[in-house]
């Protein structure tokens, strides 16, 4: 079953995530998803 999972972002946070696309940066990647996504992923498999 798929689930949609949306993620609220302000101006700041799409600026970062749009540089580390650009830099194809893994470590800003990688810190941006435990900080952004992280919550919502655990949410979303307990159920939610």
């Amino acid at each position: 079953m798929k689930k949609m999972l949306s993620i609220p972002l302000d101006d700041d946070e799409i600026v970062e995530l749009y540089r580390i696309l650009i830099d194809k940066d893994p470590d800003g990647a990688l810190e941006f998803l435990q900080k952004h996504v992280k919550g919502y992923a655990r949410d979303l498999l307990e159920g939610g």
